[in-house]
C-alpha cells in the first residue's frame, strides 16, 4: 500500500514538473519572439532616423543655407562682426563697411573700454553702424555675453567675421561656427609661435585646438602684412586662406583732426621753437623701446647736434622711470612728456613733428608707423616693429635700425636732423607708399576673399545637410 501511494506521488510530481518545464519553454518562446520584434523594429526606427531628422530639423537648415547661397549670388552680404573694445581704427574699418553698398554691417564688441592698458580712448569717430558693447569684466559677465554673442550668431543669412580667438565669447564664436558650418573669417595681427605667456602647457594644448579649428573651418585668416602671414604660415595656416588685412587709419579723418589746435600743441610748438621735433607715441612699457630713443638723443646731443626736441605721447608704469633717466641724462631740457592723448590731439603732434620715431624692442604691428607715413613724416622704426618691416624700404620711404641699438638710431636721426631736404623726400616717399593702405582696401579684400573662398564652403553646406536627408555624413 506504501509502495503504491509512493508510486503516485512520483508520478504526480513528475507531471508537475514536465508542466511547469513546458510553461517555462512557452514563456520563453513568447520572450523570444517579443524580442525579435523589438530588434526588428528598432532597427527600422534607426535606419528612418536621419530621414525624420531631416524632416523635423535639418530640412530647416538646408533652406537655410539655400537662402545663404542665394543671399551671395545676390551680392547682398549681411556681416556679423565680433570684436574686443572699441578703438578707433576699428570705427574707421567698420564705417568704410557701412559705406559699402551692398553690405549691412552689425557690430558686437564683448567688452568696454578697457581703463588698465594705458589707451583711455574718451573720443572716437562716429560710428555710422549699428553696435553693442557688453558690460562688465566678472567671469559671469563673460558667460553671459557668450551667450549673447551665439543668439547673435545663429541669426540667419550673415557672414561672422571674429576679431580673435583669445578670450571665452570668441572661443564660443569660434565653436558655434565651426560645428554648424556658419560661414566665418578670423582677424588676428600675429600668431604667436612657441608657449604662451600664461598658462603653460594646458593653454598652450587649447590654442592649437582653436588654430586647427580655425583654419580647417574659416574661409578666410585675415593678419597684419607680412610679418602676420609668416606666422601663420608657421602654425600651419593654409596659404590659400590667407589675406593681408593690416590695421589702418581714415586719412581724411586724420586730416580733419589736426586742423584743431589744442592748448598742448600751443605749449610745444613755444618750447620747441626753432629746433627739430622728434615724436615718440607709444605706452611707457619696456617693450616700447623708449629708453633706447632716450640714450640715442644724448650721443647726438653730447656730439654737439643739440637743436632737437623730443615729444614723448604715452602713458605707463615706467613714465617716472624714463623721465628721471632724461634727467639724469641731462636732457629733460629737450623733452616733453605729454602722457596719453586723445585722437584729435595726437593727430595734431604728429602733424607738428618732424620725425617719428617707433623704437618698440617688440610690436606685432605698430599703427604709428602707418600714421607717420600718411602724415608724410620721415620714419625710423626698430626691426622688431611689424608694420616697419611691411611698410618701410630702407633708406627709400623710411629707416630701420636693430631693436635695442642706440648706436644705430643714432646715426639715421642724425642723418635726418642734419639735412631738411633729406627729410621732405623721405617723408614724400612714405606717404605715397602709405596711402594705398586704407579701410577701403581692406574691405576690397575681404570682400575678394568671399567671393574666392566662400562660394565653395555654401555650396559644401548645402550638400552637406543634402546628404543628411539621405543618411549620409552620420
Amino acid at each position: 500500500m506504501f509502495s503504491l501511494l509512493n508510486l503516485c506521488v512520483r508520478l504526480l510530481l513528475r507531471e508537475i514538473s514536465n508542466a511547469t518545464l513546458f510553461a517555462s519553454l512557452h514563456q520563453f518562446r513568447k520572450l523570444a519572439l517579443l524580442k525579435e520584434n523589438i530588434s526588428e523594429n528598432l532597427g527600422r526606427l534607426v535606419l528612418a532616423f536621419p530621414k525624420f531628422i531631416t524632416n523635423l530639423g535639418l530640412s530647416r537648415f538646408r533652406k537655410k543655407s539655400q537662402d545663404i547661397k542665394a543671399q551671395y549670388v545676390n551680392d547682398k552680404k549681411h556681416l556679423l562682426v565680433v570684436a574686443n573694445e572699441p578703438t578707433p581704427y576699428n570705427i574707421d574699418l567698420f564705417n568704410a563697411f557701412a559705406r559699402t553698398p551692398g553690405i549691412k554691417i552689425l557690430v558686437f564688441h564683448t567688452k568696454e573700454k578697457s581703463l588698465g592698458n594705458y589707451h583711455d580712448f574718451k573720443k572716437f569717430p562716429d560710428p555710422i553702424y549699428p553696435m553693442y558693447v557688453s558690460s562688465g569684466k566678472s567671469l559671469a559677465s563673460r558667460f553671459i555675453c557668450l551667450l549673447k554673442v551665439i543668439k547673435m550668431i545663429m541669426r540667419p543669412n550673415q557672414i561672422i567675421l571674429i576679431t580673435g580667438y583669445n578670450s571665452i565669447p570668441f572661443v564660443g564664436a569660434i565653436l558655434t561656427c565651426s560645428f554648424l558650418r556658419f560661414p566665418f573669417a578670423l582677424w588676428a595681427d600675429h600668431f604667436n609661435i612657441g608657449s604662451p605667456e600664461k598658462g603653460g602647457l594646458p593653454i598652450r594644448l587649447i590654442r592649437d585646438f582653436l588654430r586647427r579649428l580655425i583654419f580647417r573651418n574659416a574661409f578666410a585668416i585675415l593678419t597684419c602684412g607680412k610679418p602676420g602671414i609668416k606666422s601663420a604660415l608657421r602654425v600651419g595656416c593654409p596659404v590659400n586662406k590667407l589675406v593681408n588685412f593690416p590695421y589702418v587709419i581714415d586719412f581724411e579723418r586724420l586730416k580733419l583732426l589736426q586742423q584743431k589746435k589744442p592748448p598742448i600743441v600751443s605749449e610745444i610748438l613755444k618750447r620747441s621753437k626753432g629746433r627739430t621735433n622728434v615724436f615718440y607715441s607709444g605706452q611707457m612699457i619696456p617693450r616700447k623701446g623708449l629708453d633706447t630713443l632716450l640714450k640715442a638723443l644724448n650721443n647726438i646731443i653730447s656730439k654737439g647736434l643739440d637743436s632737437v626736441f623730443l615729444v614723448a605721447e604715452g602713458e605707463g608704469p615706467l613714465r617716472m622711470e624714463y623721465e628721471h633717466m632724461a634727467s639724469n641724462l641731462g636732457i629733460s631740457d629737450k623733452c616733453c612728456f605729454v602722457g596719453f592723448r586723445q585722437m584729435d590731439e595726437h593727430a595734431c603732434l604728429l602733424s607738428i613733428s618732424d620725425i617719428v620715431v617707433v623704437p618698440s624692442k617688440y610690436d606685432p604691428w605698430g599703427i604709428v608707423v602707418h600714421e607717420g607715413m600718411l602724415m608724410a613724416k620721415p620714419v625710423i622704426a626698430s626691426d622688431g616693429v611689424g608694420s616697419a618691416i611691411d611698410r618701410i624700404k630702407h633708406g627709400v620711404n623710411g629707416y630701420i635700425f636693430t631693436a635695442g641699438d642706440s648706436a644705430q638710431l643714432s646715426h639715421w636721426l642724425r642723418l635726418l636732423l642734419s639735412d631738411r631736404e633729406l627729410r621732405v623726400r623721405i617723408g614724400d616717399a612714405a606717404k605715397y607708399t602709405a596711402k594705398d593702405w586704407s579701410p577701403k582696401r581692406n574691405v576690397n579684400s575681404l570682400l575678394k576673399a568671399i567671393d574666392l573662398n566662400l562660394d565653395c564652403r555654401i555650396k559644401e553646406k548645402v550638400g552637406y545637410f543634402s546628404n543628411l536627408g539621405n543618411g549620409q555624413n552620420l
